[in-house]
Parts: structure tokens; C-alpha cells; sequence
């Protein structure tokens, strides 16, 4: 299949191995994905320890820890129906306004739209029902390059550049864990992979955002599920830093900017984060923590025998016991996060940033895998915003004639 780029009408920034299709997996308790994420989990923390240049796992321990936090964090919940929520209440989140939920719930079919980018004509068709015209798109595969489309509503003045994620959810831990760069402006320090993608996109988009549609007036909103929303973070920074005005909506974005830019970019990044999505809670520090746990229990008799109650007090002893990752490689989910969890068989809402304690572990759990899912975020966002709005009948889909994007 030959890559395009068109400017009528990018490929994976991490190896192409396959193990779990991500648009298929869903269960953490089923035996194939079960034993595909721990084997995957253990190759992410062994390549986060060869950045940080530490040497590898200990043989054993490892399965044992991942199944003690995941029975610690249930036991949690089925003892306290409201931990979650009272979890968050330490981190003084605030609720979500309607206008909060209302523009993810529409631009995250766009999120899952672009993985049809192969489909050309089916993009097209969806986007014009939108009142959306395709202006430019890109299917390049290769490393640090990743597929996108680029479109607009002439009457609203409204533009979306929305960008793709990996295609299976194996690739995406695996390329989680890299070293970091810094980004034009020398102070903001990145996730290597997706800046670099980040600064392909920017180069083919650049001359038609210049010559066509800021010149008119265009709002533009970069938009992006998994490493897509990473990608699309980095991007509306470097635009920024060139002062060209943006907004950036991602799903189960990764952590991939360091703290002090991460917060930053509040005023214009919303990143949603469902519940206990693995990708978003997966980076150099998580992993080295849970690195740190497992050499801890490996090479201690007397925590060779913890149990799951115990879990939570041990995960603090050790990372108090031991170094914490250099700031500008402690990387983030950048802007303003809202944050959708379930709890009492219902969705919730709360917004905070990227320090939310959540955020900052790993939620090891048997939807872990499963709420990464773009179509699991589609179907939150509904939840959460029908549940605020009182209104059952609303649909937030932007081919819909009374979609919030039409209205901006």
C-alpha cells in the first residue's frame, strides 16, 4: 500500500509490532490479553529503565506485584463504594460545566474517524455531512510520522487538523517509553517520539494554515485520541510558539510534556482521561516506581510475603526510599484534564490538570485496557454529558445537523 500526501483532498511513530489490537481488546481478565499486557508491560518498564539507564527487571516479582496493585485497587473500591471520588476530593478538582463536556463529546468522533484515514471516500462522506470539506490529509508510514486530515466548515469558520494514534495498543506502551527532547523553544522538554511527529505534521500543515486558513480567520482545533493527542499536544505548543492561535481536544493523551509546560498550556488544552486508562498513567515515573516495587519485594524477605491491603502503604515507603525522575523527563498530560470515572454503575465528571494523584499510578484494573478505547471515550463523554444536560435525546455526533461544532 503506497503512503500519500495530498493537499486535494502519517504511519505508526513506534515499531510495528502487533500484539493487541487495541480497536478490539477490551477485557484485562481475558486470557490472551492478560498475558499479552503483562508481557508488554514488562518489556515498557525494562525499556523506561534502559532510558533512565538503570539496569533491568530482577527475573520474578514482577507478575506478583502487577497482581497484588490489582487486587489492592479492588478491594479498595468494593470496601468504599465512593473511593474514587473521594480520592479526587484531596486534589480539590471542581466540577464540569455543560460547555466543559459538550465540544469533547462532538470532536471525539473525529478522534475515531481519522482511523479510517485508508478510506478516503468514507472520510469525506462523514466529514460533508458534517458541513466539513477535507483540505488536506497525509497516510505516510514510517517512524516519527503519523497520518492525520485536515478540514474545515466555511460558514463557522471552524478548522479541525485531527490526528491519528497507533493502531494497537501494544505499539503504543511500547513507544510510551522513550527519552525526551526539547522542543523550538528550547525551555519545554517533550516526548522525543511525538515531537518529532509532532514537527512532521507542522511542516506539511504550516504553509496551507498560513496561506489559506488563518488569513480568513479560522479557529483551529487540533484534535487526537492516544498518541494522536500526544502528537497534537506538541503541535499546538510549537504553534503557539510561532503565535499562531489554537485549541487541542485529546482522549487518553499519554503523559508527554514536562510539568511546568504541561500546566501551561491550561488556557487551551482539554485532555479527557476514562477512568482507568492504562496509556494515560504510563510513564517514565510510573514505571520506574513500579520498577522500584519490584526489586523491592525481590530483594526483601520481609516484604516477599505483602499482601494486596498492604499495597498502598509499600508503593509510598519505596518511592520515598528512592530517587525520583529528573523533572524534565517527569512528563505530564498536558492542559486542563476532565477526568471521567465510574462509579455506582454511572459516569462522573471532574476537572483537574495533569497532577491529579489518579493520574500520577498506575490503575491496573480489568478495564485498564479496555478504557483506552476511542469508542469507550465516545460513549463516557454521551454518558457524562446526557447526565449534566438532563437531556436524553441529545447527540453529540458532529454529522448531526445540530452538532455543538456546527454552532462553535
Amino acid at each position: 500500500m503506497g503512503a500519500t500526501v495530498s493537499s486535494d483532498d502519517c504511519g505508526d511513530m513506534v515499531p510495528e509490532a502487533t500484539v493487541i489490537d487495541y480497536r478490539s481488546s477490551g477485557s484485562f481478565d481475558s486470557l490472551q490479553s492478560h498475558a499479552a499486557l503483562l508481557a508488554r508491560m514488562k518489556a515498557a518498564v525494562n525499556r523506561a529503565l534502559r532510558v533512565l539507564k538503570e539496569p533491568p527487571l530482577p527475573d520474578g516479582a514482577f507478575v506478583k506485584v502487577v497482581a497484588l496493585l490489582k487486587e489492592s485497587t479492588a478491594r479498595c473500591r468494593q470496601q468504599n463504594s465512593n473511593f474514587i471520588s473521594e480520592d479526587l476530593a484531596k486534589d480539590g478538582f471542581s466540577p464540569p460545566k455543560l460547555e466543559d463536556l459538550q465540544v469533547p463529546a462532538t470532536l471525539v468522533h473525529h478522534a475515531q474517524l481519522v482511523y479510517e484515514i485508508e478510506e478516503l471516500d468514507t472520510v469525506r462522506s462523514a466529514l460533508r455531512q458534517g458541513n466539513l470539506e477535507l483540505l488536506s490529509h497525509s497516510t505516510v508510514g514510517g517512524k516519527f510520522r503519523t497520518p492525520y486530515y485536515l478540514c474545515y466548515n466555511a460558514k463557522s469558520k471552524q478548522a479541525l487538523l485531527v490526528i491519528r494514534g497507533t493502531l494497537t495498543l501494544s505499539a503504543t506502551l511500547t513507544g510510551l517509553m522513550s527519552d525526551v527532547t526539547p522542543l523550538d523553544d528550547g525551555e519545554t522538554f517533550a516526548h522525543k517520539g511525538f515531537a518529532q511527529a509532532a514537527m512532521a505534521v507542522q511542516r506539511e500543515v504550516l504553509p496551507t494554515l498560513r496561506q489559506f486558513l488563518l488569513p480568513q480567520g479560522f479557529q483551529l482545533d487540533l484534535v487526537g485520541h492516544s498518541a494522536g493527542g500526544a502528537v497534537a499536544c506538541c503541535l499546538a505548543k510549537l504553534l503557539k510558539n510561532q503565535k499562531i492561535d489554537c485549541r487541542c481536544f485529546t482522549f487518553g493523551c499519554p503523559p508527554c510534556l514536562d510539568k511546568e509546560s504541561a500546566l501551561a498550556m491550561r488556557s487551551y488544552t482539554t485532555s479527557v482521561v476514562h477512568h482507568d486508562d492504562l496509556i494515560t498513567r504510563s510513564s517514565l515515573s510510573s514505571y520506574k516506581l513500579l520498577a522500584d516495587v519490584v526489586r523491592h519485594i525481590a530483594t526483601n524477605s520481609s516484604s516477599s510475603k505483602v499482601h494486596a491491603d498492604e499495597m498502598p502503604d509499600l508503593l509510598a515507603t519505596v518511592a520515598g526510599q528512592n530517587p525520583r525522575v529528573a523533572a524534565h523527563r517527569d512528563l505530564h498530560v498536558p492542559g486542563r484534564a476532565i477526568f471521567l470515572y465510574e462509579e455506582d454503575c454511572a459516569v462522573s465528571a471532574c476537572c483537574g490538570d495533569g497532577t491529579l494523584g489518579t493520574l500520577r499510578r498506575l490503575e491496573v484494573t480489568d478495564t485498564c485496557l479496555g478504557d483506552h478505547l476511542c469508542s469507550a471515550y465516545m460513549a463516557a463523554l454521551q454518558e457524562a454529558t446526557t447526565k449534566l444536560c438532563g437531556d436524553t435525546m441529545s447527540d453529540y455526533r458532529p454529522w448531526l445537523v445540530h452538532a455543538v461544532f456546527e454552532s462553535g
